[in-house]
């Protein structure tokens, strides 16, 4: 069953990597801090990113930690099997 993970602040610029899996307008940096955030969530599969409102200046997100345009994102996906999640 597909459940509600978390909501988090992701810069705009990575959507089409989250989205579309369309990583080739990153660069090496960006693509490691993007891997590296998609790390706690790997106790999940199938995972859907959906992005809400409009983007808007934050001064860190979770991601890079650094200021930039972000957009609200919630993030849904199954639980693995035999993994708790409580």
């Amino acid at each position: 069953m597909i459940k509600h993970i978390d909501d988090v602040q992701i810069p705009e610029y990575l959507l089409p990597a989250l989205i579309n899996g369309d990583t080739s307008d990153l660069s090496g940096t960006e693509e490691n801090d993007l891997e590296v955030f998609l790390l706690d969530y790997q106790d999940y599969e199938g995972l859907i990113f959906d992005y809400k409102g409009e983007p808007y200046f934050s001064w860190s997100n979770p991601v890079t930690g650094l200021s930039c345009t972000v957009i609200d994102v919630s993030i849904y996906g199954h639980a693995v099997e035999g993994v708790d999640h409580a």
